[in-house]
């Protein structure tokens, strides 16, 4: 070989062995970093897990500008519930004396665990359950959950809204809160009052669904109740303090028989 050749060679291996060296630079620079963003995760994992199961909103549909991230403002309930990861706790802060209008759909909830709270006790959010006509009668827009969920409902009022067939009877499904599948789901009710008509039902499970409710310091007016049923293939529990009942309100009705399809303890 000439030394041609070997002056050649050499500066060959001189350009490999710079560009394996950059190389490792760069894995080395890539490791460091990676230990970083993990030394990072782990010296505030609390705070990553509550981002990723803890998340919560104010509902202010006069918002020009909703931010629509975990602790901000949004301008509807569903948005928020959309935003908010499944399997988490999610709270909606409903501001004072603001009107919601639970109407135009339902409000799907599907594996969450959802706090709708008042701001102010004192000074109640109220929300205004809407209805739509089916097959000649009125059927109330609801809360719909599948596949595991639990609900608190806490400083606000459900109030029933102007009817869409003024002169129509009542679907079999008139509830609040209803499952769309075979389910479990457990309510809590902290001061909470619910004025209806029609025998409403805060909750009104079928399919062979379970209900726990938990109520206290409730009012319910009217022809409405906290448990109702469509089929007799359901069972529910119910616990309240503080109920007041008024105007014909009843704790179950429809088809429920006290020590068969619901058990109660007060």
């Amino acid at each position: 070989m000439s030394i041609e050749n070997l002056n050649a060679a050499t500066v060959a291996m001189n350009a490999l062995t710079g560009r394996i060296s950059d190389f490792m630079d760069g894995v080395d620079d890539d490791l460091a970093a990676h230990e970083a963003a993990y030394a990072a995760l782990a010296g505030d994992l609390v705070g990553v897990v509550d981002s990723r199961v803890m998340f919560s909103g104010t509902v202010d549909p006069n918002d020009p500008a909703p931010t629509e991230v975990n602790g901000g403002t949004f301008n509807s309930i569903p948005d928020l519930i959309a935003a908010s990861p499944a399997f988490g706790h999610v709270t909606i802060i409903l501001l004072a004396g603001e009107t919601y209008q639970l109407d135009g759909a339902d409000w799907d909830v599907e594996r969450r665990r959802v706090h709708f709270q008042g701001a102010d006790p004192n000074n109640r959010a109220q929300i205004v359950i809407g209805t739509y006509e089916a097959g000649g009668s009125n059927a109330p827009w609801c809360i719909r959950w599948w596949q595991g969920a639990t609900f608190r409902f806490e400083n606000l009022d459900f109030v029933l809204g102007a009817l869409a067939v003024p002169a129509g009877g009542w679907s079999g499904w008139r509830s609040i809160v209803r499952n769309q599948y075979c389910d479990s789901v457990t309510v809590h009710l902290n001061n909470v009052d619910f004025t209806g008509e029609g025998d409403m039902s805060i909750v009104r499970p079928f399919g062979g669904a379970h209900v726990n409710i938990v109520a206290r310091a409730v009012v319910l007016d009217g022809d409405v109740s906290l448990i109702g049923t469509a089929t007799l293939s359901v069972t529910s529990i119910v616990t309240a303090a503080q109920l007041t009942l008024q105007n014909g309100a009843a704790i179950a009705s429809g088809t429920p028989t006290l020590g068969e399809n619901y058990l109660l303890g007060d």
